[in-house]
């Protein structure tokens, strides 16, 4: 269960002085007295909200009426044909469930026939009951076996809910189960029943069995407690069939509808397996995106999947408070280990206090700073500038002490929990596989990206507002607000190599993009987090 929102409220009641008052030589005085000598303490109230959530397991299960079906068949003097039916039955609360066939004799010279259990390793073909090889349904010829599963009484209409080349299969294309009683006084009036003769009509048809992979037959998508499909095997055989007992062995399986996961509500609910489940967006197709909370404010942020498979906030991090600092605790932000004091561990919970927001001030290398408001935020669109953080602030407390130049990403962040900062190597090349925003870059870009300190204007449009990344002018801060709609700058986990002062970043404007580009870390840069 998780507490949103505590909210306290004062009633204060007031009460109006009496005057009264008293003759005495030389004129009136005047005395004050407070009704209510001792007055009534005002009266708090408090409220909680709680979460309350029921998650329900899947199930599913699937049973047979019958784990052996014997179909008796005496030929006489002519062909018989009999049948006997199996009552599959499914139990499922997944939304829907397929369920599939298969047969396979064990037998590796005959695998779709019924074999002849006297000799089960025969490799005579009379001594087996041929797999009957009719594609659709038909009638099946002499001294064959298949099957059917008809869903009324004259079988006219197809297997219900299983679409048209179900599983690119083209057998299943307008399949319909064409089971009819037989009459002429040949059969009973029960689906299993045996034919001694040809004369009846219509006579039933069936199906080859199949062998080589499972066979879809039924295909729904609603969950059921108790859904049955029969399925109906038939023999026919004449006299010259040896006698004895053949079998096959039938598997049916069952497999559940996945269940959609659920909708994130926030930043921190954003799973790995629901990103992978989203669309990529493209910049217009505006459905492929999800407005989630961060818990720690209840700010709004739009996250996207882009075109490198990694879900990314598209807007710029705007965490801080200008009345007092902030404590993030691990439960809700990118703390993972206490690599540094400015991280505290309080009974398993990871802490760190963000300072209070500031327009002015000095510059530090080491203590975290977060500057805002942005001179020019608008709060929307293009103009949505978030607030700006130096590295030390947005790597949870990060300094040179603790995070030397050799480092290389450093493992906490302001991010929520489950995101984080990008990394990087301070390689151009778009293919390097240690630079996410290099990676995305290239992704973006579909020319030839080649290796550069900048990219030109083609690849800078992809980091525009107008892009889906829709990166936004921000500018930096250093020790006031400078560039603020001509350029945008998002700070990196990683340190820089080369210079203990500094560490990786992006750097874009209208006509440039350094994908892994580098700042001095007192500066004021913006935050971008992508999910872990």
């Amino acid at each position: 269960m998780r507490v949103h929102k505590i909210s306290k409220g004062a009633v204060i009641n007031k009460h109006q002085p009496t005057l009264i008052y008293y003759p005495f030589i030389g004129g009136f005085l005047a005395i004050t007295l407070l009704s209510g000598l001792a007055p009534t303490k005002a009266a708090v109230q408090e409220t909680a909200d709680t979460e309350v959530s029921v998650g329900i397991d899947p199930v599913i299960g699937l049973t047979l009426d019958t784990n052996s079906v014997t179909i008796p068949v005496a030929p006489l003097n002519s062909t018989a044909l009999s049948t006997k039916h199996t009552a599959v039955n499914v139990y499922t609360n997944h939304p829907g469930y397929t369920l599939t066939m298969q047969a396979n004799s064990g037998n590796t010279t005959f695998p779709a026939a019924l074999v002849d259990i006297t000799t089960p390793t025969t490799t005579s073909a009379s001594r087996t009951i041929a797999a009957s090889t009719n594609t659709t349904p038909a009638t099946l010829a002499t001294n064959t076996w298949g099957w059917a599963t008809p869903t009324t009484t004259n079988g006219s209409t197809p297997i219900p809910g299983l679409p048209s080349g179900a599983n690119g299969d083209p057998n299943l294309t307008g399949f319909q189960a064409t089971y009819h009683d037989i009459t002429n006084n040949k059969v009973t009036d029960t689906p299993d029943q045996g034919l001694n003769g040809t004369t009846a009509s219509p006579e039933p048809t069936f199906m080859a069995p199949p062998v080589a992979a499972p066979l879809i037959i039924r295909h729904t998508g609603a969950a059921s407690n108790s859904d049955t499909t029969n399925v109906y095997y038939g023999a026919k055989v004449d006299g010259t069939q040896a006698a004895g007992t053949y079998r096959t062995i039938v598997t049916y399986t069952v497999t559940g509808e996945p269940i959609p996961n659920p909708t994130p509500t926030t930043l921190q609910d954003l799973t790995q397996a629901y990103c992978s489940s989203m669309d990529t967006y493209t910049g217009s197709n505006t459905p492929a995106l999800l407005n989630l909370e961060d818990s720690r404010d209840s700010r709004t942020y739009t996250v996207g999947k882009l075109v490198d498979g990694n879900c990314w906030m598209l807007d710029n991090l705007r965490l801080g408070n200008n009345g007092g600092t902030m404590l993030l605790t691990s439960n809700d932000t990118d703390l993972n280990i206490t690599s540094n004091p400015n991280i505290t561990n309080n009974s398993g919970t990871l802490q760190f206090t963000l300072p209070i927001l500031a327009v002015g001030g000095s510059t530090s290398y080491d203590d975290p700073g977060v500057y805002g408001p942005v001179a020019g935020d608008g709060g929307f669109g293009s103009t949505n500038y978030g607030y700006l953080y130096n590295w030390p602030a947005a790597t949870a407390g990060e300094s040179r002490t603790t995070a030397p130049a050799d480092i290389g990403n450093v493992q906490n962040s302001i991010c929520p929990a489950g995101w984080r900062l990008p990394y990087s190597d301070g390689t151009w090349n778009g293919g390097n596989s240690g630079s996410d925003l290099a990676r995305l870059n290239n992704a973006m870009y579909s020319g030839t990206t080649t290796s550069s300190n900048y990219y030109d204007s083609t690849h800078a449009a992809n980091w525009n507002f107008t892009s889906p990344f829709r990166g936004v002018f921000s500018g930096n801060w250093d020790g006031g607000f400078n560039g603020q709609g001509s350029n945008g700058n998002l700070w990196t986990s990683s340190a820089n190599p080369g210079y203990f002062a500094t560490a990786f970043s992006l750097f874009f404007d209208s006509s440039l993009v350094g994908p892994d580009y580098s700042d001095y870390r007192y500066f004021g840069l913006s935050v971008r987090c992508l999910l872990r």
